[in-house]
C-alpha cells in the first residue's frame, strides 16, 4: 500500500535540495561522519548534511514534549501538517491529543520547524524464509559454517515468544508460505540462531542446513548514509514496489546497535511482509519492518537501517 501525499515534493533530490539553505551547514560534525558524506554526490551530500546538522541540534536540548519517544528527520505531511518544508518529527504516544506544530529550532543560523505526530508502530510479521516472514538476503559470518538468512529480529521473536538467542531453532518456509521438510526424513527443516543480535536493532540471522540455500553469492553492498527523498524499491512477496524515502533518524555515522536506526517510506506492506529487502539500485537500504500510523490515520513504512545491521553483526551480504 502506498501514499500520494507527498506528491507535491517533485520528484528527484534535486527538488528537495531546493528545501534546505542554499549553504553547508557550519556545524560541530563528528569528523569521521563528514569524511562518509565527502564522497557522497551533489545533491545527497547536502542533503544527509543537514539532516544530520537538525539531528545534532535537536539532541543537544532537553525537550519536554509530551509522550515523546524518538525524531526522525525530514518532509513534513503536506496534508496533516499543511507546508511542504524539512523538518523535524517527533514521534510521540499514539494516546497523544495534541499533534502538529510544537516550535521552530535554530541550527547553523537557520530556522526548521519540529512537528509532534503520535502514532502507532505495527510490525509485520505474521527462496528459503523464517516461518511468519521474509529473508532480507542471504548472509556469512565469521566462524559460522553454513549460509545465513538475514530477517527482521521481530519475526523470530513472534515465533518463540521471546527475543532469540544462541542455540533457537527456528522453522524454515518457502516463498509461497508453505514449510520446508525434509524429504528423507519428512521432519520440518529447521534453522539455528548462530549468536543474538546486538543491541535495539531490528534484524536477526538464522544458519540454515547444508544445501537448503545457495552456498555461494554475490555479495552486495549496503548504504551507510540514506538521504530524505531516496528512490527505493520494496521487494514485497506480491511485487516490488517503487517508494520514497521521507524522513530518517539520526545517521551521523554510527552504527552503534544501541540505537536503531530506522528509516521511513512512502510505502507500506502487510502482515508477513517483515524482512524484506529495501534497495537503491543494487545498493541495500533497509529491513523492511512495519508500517508507522498516525492519530489521524495516515501511514507510513518503516525499514531497520541494513548498514547498521551489517556492522553489527560482521556480516557479508550475499544475493540468492
Amino acid at each position: 500500500m502506498g501514499d500520494s501525499r507527498y506528491a507535491s515534493y517533485g520528484t528527484d533530490l534535486q527538488d528537495i535540495r531546493k528545501l534546505l539553505p542554499p549553504d553547508f551547514p557550519h556545524y560541530e560534525l563528528a569528523p569521521a561522519f563528514i569524511k562518509d558524506i565527502e564522497r557522497l554526490p551533489v545533491p545527497k551530500r547536502e542533503i544527509v548534511a543537514w539532516t544530520a546538522a537538525i539531528a545534532a541540534e535537536f539532541e543537544r536540548e532537553n525537550w519536554q514534549i509530551p509522550g515523546f519517544e524518538f525524531a526522525s528527520y525530514g518532509l513534513a505531511d503536506p496534508i496533516a501538517e499543511g507546508v511542504n518544508e524539512f523538518c523535524v518529527i517527533a514521534w510521540c504516544d499514539p494516546n497523544v491529543k495534541s499533534s502538529g506544530f510544537y516550535r521552530d529550532i535554530l541550527v547553523s543560523g537557520h530556522s526548521f520547524n519540529i512537528f509532534v505526530r503520535p502514532a502507532f508502530f505495527s510490525q509485520h510479521s505474521p527462496n528459503v524464509h523464517p516461518y511468519q516472514g521474509r529473508t532480507t538476503c542471504y548472509a556469512t559470518a565469521p566462524r559460522v559454517g553454513n549460509p545465513l538468512i538475514l530477517t527482521a529480529k521481530h519475526v523470530l521473536e513472534a515465533h518463540l515468544k521471546r527475543r532469540p538467542t544462541q542455540g533457537d531453532t527456528i522453522p524454515l518456509a518457502d516463498g509461497t508460505g508453505q514449510m520446508l521438510v525434509d524429504p528423507i526424513s519428512m521432519k520440518i527443516m529447521r534453522g539455528t540462531v548462530p549468536f543474538s543480535s546486538p543491541g535495539q536493532i531490528d534484524a536477526a540471522v538464522v544458519e540454515t542446513p547444508q544445501g537448503v540455500v545457495p552456498s555461494t553469492g554475490t555479495p552486495f553492498s549496503a548504504e551507510k548514509q540514506v538521504a530524505v527523498w531516496e528512490d527505493t524499491k520494496i521487494t514485497f512477496p506480491s511485487g516490488t514496489r517503487d517508494a520514497k524515502v521521507t524522513s530518517v533518524t539520526d545517521t551521523r555515522g554510527s552504527t552503534d546497535p544501541r540505537l536503531d536506526i530506522r528509516v521511513f517510506f512512502d510505502q507500506w506492506g502487510v502482515n508477513g511482509d517483515s524482512g524484506s529487502l529495501i534497495l537503491n539500485g543494487t545498493n541495500g537500504v533497509a529491513i523492511y519492518t512495519g508500517e508507522i500510523t498516525t492519530a489521524s490515520g495516515n501511514s507510513e513504512g518503516v525499514g531497520q537501517h541494513l548498514e547498521q545491521a551489517r556492522v553489527a553483526m560482521n556480516l557479508t551480504l550475499l544475493t540468492g
